[in-house]
């Protein structure tokens, strides 16, 4: 809850400028999201302990997905996840900051 609130804050501040449309507001903050992910998996994997803490009964690795999640995954990723932070990034460029 909080991480959404500093976006919506902080993409109503980028957004006022009118030099970006809401896409590529929602674009540039799932690239900046990408990054961070990818180090903190890096960290991840290169620590037993915390790969241990994270998923103590992996039997094929931290990392390994079953075949049958990846339609789910790529689900939630595309319409649930990406959708959404588009059409709330979307409203936040049209609503007041009295509502």
């Amino acid at each position: 809850c909080f991480g959404l609130t500093l976006y919506v804050l902080a993409s109503k501040r980028v957004l006022a400028t009118g030099r970006y449309e809401s896409v590529t507001v929602t674009a540039w903050s799932y690239l900046t999201a990408t990054f961070m992910m990818g180090v903190l998996s890096v960290v991840t994997s290169l620590s037993d302990s915390i790969s241990f803490f994270l998923c103590s009964d992996c039997e094929e690795g931290i990392w390994h997905v079953p075949p049958s999640a990846i339609p789910a995954l790529i689900w939630y990723i595309l319409m649930t996840s990406s959708t959404a932070y588009g059409l709330i990034t979307w409203a936040n460029k049209y609503a007041s900051g009295t509502l």
